[in-house]
């Protein structure tokens, strides 16, 4: 019996696959950059590669664990984006998360099963509460968003850093919080793991909100305001509020995300451990075309050259200045798929063009 396949589904599939090709060329495009790098810095661009993909592999466990981060703080930037915003205030978001999880994980006792529920929802709650600073000033002064999550990145981030080094401080050696009870904590796999089942929360709302995005009829308005706002408004969907509410649930994401690291992984807030999250979630979104499916992908791919890039630094002449410089690079030529896509258009159009010169004539 054969499988019929409508019309709209191949079309889908076949940008898909279109996207696909992009993101392929984009990563090999960065890879022929970044060796050209380190070839002017006399490193052999091939070891530098075995290097960091060799590690990447040796350490899966740490690739799983962050790429569990990764994948929310992806998610943040990924549903805004539907609606037209974007949430570049991700930093400041998933380290508050991280905070408040380590401090409610660390000073109240609750049974076990509930206290990681309150520890995750305390984390939302701030991670929303921030990203609700900015989708506001937006709304109702109409100012940029992304200025403004900028601008809350640096006041959190010194604020947390105040409250880790004093108020909550759980070390005389650093500045971090105590660390989180058991019945806070959430499993690893395995005894030695590195990685806990936060993953699996992590893929469950990119799976949750993919189905939210493409099924639903909120989805369908968030969708329409980013992508035609006036028709969306003729049509009673207030844009307005859905900006609002993608911008709240993006932050919540990243708070989230910030607590999952805590539960599970370092079991404490350590502060500065979290720079980077945040805007590592821009190109993770930006390399997935803002879809939830695809950003379980590049968040291993992110997560995977973040693992190796410390390998590389420890064992060539490369310093660990250039390596994040490095790391900058790769990110940037990875989030360049529309970068590729335009030029490809561009070719297409003047292909066309002399196909029609040519033929008048």
């Amino acid at each position: 019996m054969s499988i019929k396949i409508s019309k709209n589904t191949k079309e889908k599939l076949k940008w898909q696959l279109i996207d696909l090709m992009y993101i392929f060329i984009s990563i090999g495009l960065a890879l022929v950059v970044g060796g050209i790098f380190l070839a002017i810095l006399g490193c052999d661009p091939f070891d530098a590669y075995w290097i960091i993909f060799s590690k990447a592999f040796s350490s899966f466990g740490q690739v799983l664990r962050r790429s569990t981060v990764y994948i929310l703080t992806g998610l943040a930037v990924a549903i805004p984006i539907k609606t037209g915003a974007l949430n570049m205030g991700g930093e400041g978001q998933v380290a508050a998360g991280a905070l408040a999880a380590a401090v409610i994980g660390s000073a109240i006792a609750l049974p076990m099963g509930i206290h990681p529920i309150v520890c995750m929802l305390g984390a939302l709650i701030v991670g929303a509460a921030l990203a609700f600073i900015s989708a506001f000033m937006k709304v109702k002064f109409g100012s940029s968003e992304v200025v403004t999550g900028i601008m809350v990145n640096y006041i959190v981030m010194y604020v947390l850093q105040y409250l880790s080094m004093y108020t909550f401080r759980g070390s005389a050696n650093s500045a971090q919080t105590a660390k989180v009870l058991e019945t806070a904590q959430i499993a690893r796999i395995y005894p030695g793991a590195q990685w806990s089942y936060g993953l699996f929360i992590s893929i469950g709302l990119c799976l949750f909100f993919a189905f939210l995005i493409n099924r639903t009829r909120l989805g369908l308005e968030m969708k329409s305001s980013g992508l035609n706002p006036l028709a969306a408004r003729y049509q009673g969907v207030s844009t307005k509020t859905m900006s609002l509410l993608a911008m709240v649930i993006g932050g919540a994401l990243a708070g989230l995300g910030g607590s999952l690291e805590v539960l599970g992984g370092r079991y404490l807030y350590l502060d500065t451990y979290f720079s980077s999250y945040g805007y590592d979630g821009i190109a993770v979104s930006y390399m997935a075309s803002n879809n939830p499916i695809g950003v379980i992908i590049t968040a291993f791919i992110i997560s995977a050259l973040k693992v190796g890039a410390v390998a590389l630094d420890r064992q060539t002449n490369v310093s660990i200045y250039y390596i994040t410089a490095l790391q900058g690079l790769i990110i940037t030529l990875l989030v360049s798929p529309y970068l590729v896509r335009s030029v490809v258009e561009r070719l297409k159009v003047r292909k066309r063009e002399a196909e029609l010169a040519t033929s008048e004539m």
